[in-house]
C-alpha cells in the first residue's frame, strides 16, 4: 500500500490524515475504510461488490447494522495513514472531494488500486484508479481513450463515467459518477440488451472471416500455443470455414469486461463503467461474456449448462433480430477463442488459469 498511503509521515495536524479499517473484501482484497461516521463507511461499502448471494446478504446486514450501532463497536482493526501527494494532487481536482475509501484491487498482472472519493456528507462523487505496475499503467491509459470514444457515440439506452482528469506522468485516472445506483441481478434484461443492440448499430462493421483480427489472433494461437491448445484452435477454424461456411463477420465496440459487477441501474437506465479492456471484437462477444462468466464464477455450472444457456437464450435471440443473425454456435466458438487469446496475451494469465480452462472445456463440447 506504499503507492497509496504514506504511514511514516502521519501528522496529526494535516487534513488528510485519518483512520482506516482494513476490510477484507474477498480473497487477497481488501478495502480501505475511513473511520469518520456511519455516513462515510456506509458509502466506503460500495466498493464491496461481491457476487455470492451469502456476501450479498452479509453486506446488506452490515449496512443496516451501520444505521443503529455507532462504527466504533464495529470496526476495530485500524490505522492512521495519509494519502500520498501525487495522488492527492490529483484527486483534489474534484470538486467538494474530502474523503476516500481505497479498494485494492483483483491480484493480477494488472491490478489497480480504485479510490472512491467522497464529500463531507459521504456522497460519492467519483472514483480515481491509480496503476500498481506497467500492465495496469497501459490498461488505465487505454480507459481514458476508450471513456473518450464512448461518450463520443453519444448512447441513449445508459449513461456512462465522463473523464474528469487524467495524470499523463503518473497514468492516474479520476472519473465521474453517478450516485443513487442499485447493483443489477446476475440475469439479463431489456435495458441491458437494448444497450448492446444500440452500440452494435453505431459501430457495427462486416469483415472477411480470413482478413479479420480474429483470424490473424487464431493463426498466432496455433503458431506458438502448446499443442493441446493449437490442436483445438485448428479444429476451430476447420469447423468455422467448412462446418459452418462462414466467410465473414460482424464487430462492434464492445466493453470486453461486461458482467453484472461493471453494470448499475435505475429505474430508467443502466450505467457501465471499468472501460480499460474494451475495443472491437466480434459481435455477440458481451452478451456471451455476460452469460458465460455469470454462470462459471457464480452458478458454478457445467460448461454443458453454459452452452445451453447461450444457444438457447431469449434475450440472445432478440439481439439477433434487431442486428443480424448468425450461426450462434459459430460466434460461441470465436467468442471462445477470443476469450482465451484477452486472458493469455492481454491479461498475462498462466493456461491453468480457471477461466482459460473453462474455456477449452467449453470448446471441446463445441468443435466434436
Amino acid at each position: 500500500m506504499d503507492k497509496i498511503f504514506n504511514c511514516k509521515t502521519y501528522d496529526k495536524l494535516s487534513n488528510n490524515n485519518f483512520q482506516y479499517y482494513k476490510f477484507k473484501s474477498r480473497r487477497n482484497t481488501y478495502i480501505y475504510i475511513p473511520i469518520i461516521n456511519n455516513n462515510i463507511v456506509i458509502s466506503s461499502l460500495n466498493l464491496y461488490n461481491p457476487s455470492n448471494i451469502i456476501k450479498k446478504i452479509y453486506k446488506n446486514l452490515l449496512m443496516n447494522a451501520l444505521n443503529f450501532l455507532d462504527v466504533k463497536y464495529l470496526f476495530r482493526n485500524k490505522i492512521n495513514a495519509n494519502l500520498n501527494t501525487d495522488i492527492l494532487e490529483c484527486i483534489d481536482n474534484v470538486e467538494n472531494y474530502k474523503y476516500a475509501a481505497i479498494y485494492t484491487g483483483t491480484p493480477g498482472n494488472t491490478s489497480k488500486y480504485t479510490i472512491q472519493l467522497m464529500d463531507d456528507k459521504g456522497d460519492i462523487l467519483g472514483y480515481a484508479k491509480v496503476p500498481k505496475g506497467k500492465k495496469s499503467s497501459v490498461f488505465i491509459s487505454k480507459e481514458k481513450e476508450n471513456l473518450e470514444y464512448v461518450n463520443n457515440l453519444n448512447l441513449e439506452r445508459c449513461k456512462l463515467p465522463n473523464l474528469l482528469y487524467f495524470d499523463n506522468k503518473s497514468n492516474i485516472l479520476v472519473q465521474s459518477t453517478i450516485i443513487g445506483l442499485e447493483d443489477v441481478n446476475n440475469k439479463l434484461t431489456q435495458n441491458i440488451i437494448d444497450f448492446l443492440i444500440e452500440i452494435n448499430h453505431k459501430t457495427y462493421n462486416r469483415v472477411d472471416l480470413k482478413e479479420s483480427e480474429f483470424y490473424k489472433k487464431a493463426i498466432y494461437m496455433i503458431d506458438n500455443y502448446p499443442e493441446n491448445i493449437k490442436s483445438r484452435i485448428s479444429k476451430s477454424i476447420y469447423h468455422l470455414c467448412e462446418v459452418y461456411k462462414l466467410k465473414d463477420i460482424s464487430y462492434c465496440f464492445s466493453h470486453k469486461d461486461f458482467t453484472p459487477w461493471n453494470i448499475k441501474k435505475s429505474e430508467n437506465f443502466i450505467y457501465v463503467f471499468d472501460w480499460e479492456m474494451s475495443g472491437y471484437t466480434p459481435m455477440y462477444y458481451d452478451i456471451f461474456n455476460y452469460i458465460y462468466f455469470v454462470e462459471i464464477l457464480v452458478n458454478k455450472s457445467s460448461v454443458k449448462t453454459v452452452i445451453d444457456n447461450i444457444l438457447n437464450n431469449k434475450y440472445i435471440e432478440c439481439y439477433e433480430e434487431q442486428t443480424c443473425r448468425y450461426n450462434r454456435k459459430a460466434m460461441l466458438i470465436i467468442y471462445i477463442i477470443e476469450l482465451i487469446y484477452l486472458y493469455k496475451e492481454d491479461l498475462n494469465q498462466e493456461f491453468d488459469n480457471i477461466i482459460i480452462n473453462k474455456a477449452i472445456e467449453v470448446l471441446d463440447l463445441l468443435i466434436i
